[in-house]
């Protein structure tokens, strides 16, 4: 049970969302401050596909932060399709 007036004190852009609730009025308390909280950290992470080296086509997506982590990842997974464990690489996601 958050206030409003909590709610702007914590989080300066939710005051500007709850201004605009005319426009989003399917938003609750509790999803505006999670957007509000989303906006104030940022989002660092990118997405990237782990391909199977194998040559199968299979692959797993992840999530990374590329300041904590630049180098390319690399692990050892499980391969269904040669039902083997076998080395992946990352590529980009298209």
């Amino acid at each position: 049970p958050f206030s409003l007036l909590r709610l702007r004190l914590q989080f300066p852009i939710a005051r500007q969302l709850l201004f605009n609730i005319s426009i989003m009025p399917f938003l609750r308390a509790t999803q505006i401050i999670a957007f509000a909280a989303k906006k104030k950290k940022g989002i660092k992470t990118i997405s990237f596909k782990l391909v199977s080296t194998a040559g199968t086509g299979f692959f797993y997506t992840m999530r990374k932060n590329p300041s904590k982590s630049p180098e390319k990842m690399a692990a050892v997974k499980y391969d269904p399709v040669v039902r083997q464990r076998v080395l992946f690489t990352e590529t980009k996601m298209k």
